[in-house]
């Protein structure tokens, strides 16, 4: 188990222990805020799932408007088929938590594997939009790419937002209540700042400029490579930790 997570660190377990229940009975909202914010962890994960939500959520919303406005393999998408290009990239997003699921339990290396997810999204995002611009692109091919992206940005969305709020906590809140709520507030709250810029850049990017859907999708990849640079502090203590 890595250094900033590991269970077996008794060292790791009396700070966050002594954090905790420093002046539990008399604490105030500012108090508890800043206690929270000295966690471990907690400021990488919370402007990392910032820019996750903020990339998974321009797709959330305007990934069928985008489709409707592509021609696939000669054809026109219309936009019944467009929701239906749209559950495949959340049906990803199921395979995405899975497998990120599956490797962060084996390997105890949250960071590292949310951070290579989120590298891997961007390749794959830059792919869908470079791909859709072919003339002779392949519906196959396209679905393929599409699922991938929702495969790998998804990924450390859920490990970001259910995971790591719940590790963090367990492992350094101690019996402090107040502590676990503004933990948990801190990063999740950071993630929904992310989700509501989201949709709003794209809208603001496609209304009042003439640069188009190469930008949003700039915007979406960029947020990812973004997202994964965040975390190479969380990588550096975990690599050494297995070293």
């Amino acid at each position: 188990i890595n250094a900033e997570y590991g269970g077996g660190e008794e060292e790791k377990k009396e700070r966050g222990g002594e954090l905790a229940h420093r002046n539990q009975g008399a604490q105030s909202t500012k108090e508890v805020f800043m206690m929270a914010l000295q966690l471990p962890g907690i400021v990488d994960y919370a402007i990392h799932l910032f820019f996750v939500k903020l990339s998974v959520y321009i797709l959330y919303y305007w990934l069928p408007t985008w489709l409707e406005s592509l021609s696939i393999q000669g054809e026109t998408v219309t936009y019944v088929m467009a929701c239906y290009y749209t559950a495949l990239w959340g049906a990803g997003g199921i395979i995405g938590t899975l497998m990120i699921g599956w490797v962060v339990y084996v390997s105890k290396m949250y960071g590292t594997f949310s951070s290579t997810f989120a590298f891997v999204s961007s390749i794959f995002i830059f792919a869908l939009y470079w791909y859709s611009t072919v003339s002779s692109n392949l519906i196959y091919i396209f679905l393929l790419l599409l699922l991938a992206v929702g495969v790998f940005q998804n990924g450390p969305y859920s490990l970001a937002s259910a995971c790591m709020p719940s590790v963090i906590n367990r492992l350094h809140c101690g019996e402090n209540p107040k502590l676990v709520g503004m933990a948990t507030g801190i990063i999740d709250g950071f993630g929904s700042i992310g989700a509501i810029f989201g949709p709003l850049s794209g809208a603001l990017i496609l209304q009042y400029t003439t640069w188009g859907w190469g930008f949003v999708f700039l915007i979406v990849a960029i947020s990812m490579l973004v997202a994964g640079m965040l975390l190479a502090r969380q990588i550096y203590k975990e690599s050494c930790a297995n070293c």
